[in-house]
This record gives C-alpha cells, sequence and structure tokens, in this order.
C-alpha cells in the first residue's frame, strides 16, 4: 500500500458538518505513529540486509582467495 493510499483515508464525521469525535481522531494519531514506526522499521532492516549482503561478499572472497591459495600451492 503507498503512502498516498495510506494517508488518504480520513476519519468521517459523525454527522455531516460535524467535526470528528475525539477517540476517532486519537485512533487516526495512533494509526500514523505505527505507519512511522513501521517505516523506520523498513529503513533499519535494508540497512541490515546491506550490511549482511556486504559481509557475505567480504567472506565470500576472502574463501575464494583461500581455495585459489590452496589451489596454487598443491
Amino acid at each position: 500500500m503507498s503512502d498516498t493510499m495510506l494517508y488518504s483515508h480520513h476519519i468521517p464525521a459523525s454527522h455531516p458538518g460535524e467535526l470528528p469525535r475525539p477517540e476517532l481522531l486519537l485512533l487516526q494519531v495512533q494509526r500514523e505513529n505505527l505507519i512511522r514506526h513501521n517505516r523506520r522499521l523498513v529503513m533499519q532492516i535494508e540497512e541490515l540486509t546491506r550490511q549482511i549482503e556486504a559481509e557475505t561478499l567480504r567472506v565470500s572472497s576472502q574463501e575464494a582467495r583461500v581455495l585459489n591459495h590452496s589451489a596454487l600451492s598443491a
């Protein structure tokens, strides 16, 4: 679901021309806070994934050098 879709949802008033009830406004604030929190978690997951990929590449390169050295020494 895109951010536009997430934020385009508005809590309707109880009756036309009436402001939303306070409990509905509280739910909207809680929803927006969860969206921001989830976005931060996604960014943390993406950063950890980049770190894992970099470490995997480093270890694979190191293993390849060891195997290559062993093959040349044989």
